[in-house]
Order: structure tokens, then sequence, then C-alpha cells
């Protein structure tokens, strides 16, 4: 787990209906993922705003999940920590039966959206 390995930490849950969470996230810019993504100008690579989502929503059905599918991600802006060290995460998600939970996410930070995300945990 990225939070487990100090990536980032949850500032903030709040549960908006069943089915839907918001989240703060604090990033660490410091993080040795930065050094090879990339050295002087980090970026948080796409795969870890992918885990993070994974890791809200599993932790909000208190479940281990794992990503079958991600039908649409659209990268809008570049996350840099040193830039961007909040992240807030609006998340909806839905059981489609006993074991595969559609999700749909925004990461943002005031007016700025970074990444939009669609698919399917298990």
């Amino acid at each position: 787990m990225l939070q487990e390995k100090n990536f980032y930490k949850v500032q903030a849950v709040e549960p908006v209906s069943e089915g839907s969470l918001k989240a703060r996230v604090e990033l660490n810019e410091k993080h040795k993922i930065f050094e090879g993504h990339f050295p002087g100008n980090p970026v948080v690579p796409g795969v870890c705003m992918v885990q993070m989502i994974k890791e809200l929503v599993a932790s909000a059905l208190n479940k281990e999940l794992t990503l079958v599918t991600g039908d649409n991600l659209k990268f809008m802006n570049i996350v840099n920590p040193l830039v961007n060290k909040i992240l807030d995460f609006d998340i909806s998600y839905k059981q489609v039966d006993d074991s595969v939970i559609k999700v749909n996410n925004t990461i943002f930070f005031e007016d700025k959206v970074f990444f939009k995300f669609s698919g399917t945990f298990k």
C-alpha cells in the first residue's frame, strides 16, 4: 500500500452518501519514487493515482480490492508534489455483484482537475 509506504497520508475522508465519498490526501514530496519520476521535476505516476483510488475505496468498504479494468483514464494536468501537495478525491462506487465494484473518481484541488478515472475492481 502506498499509504503504508509513506507516499501519502489521508487528511480526511467524508462519506457523502451510500456509494460516495470525498477524501483529501497529502503527498510526501520527499518520497523516493520521485527520485526516478523525475529528478528535479517530480511527477506523480498515473499508476500511483489509481492505487490511491483503490486504497481509499478498499478502506471505505473494509475489503481488499484488485483492479480489473481501467475503462477510462483521463490525465488532465500533471501532479507535481512540490506544487500540488494536497489532492482531493471525489469518488463514487457501486457494487455490481458480489465481487465487482464500479468506480468513478476525479482527483483535483481547488479549480484544477488532474485525473479522471472510471474502472472496475474486484
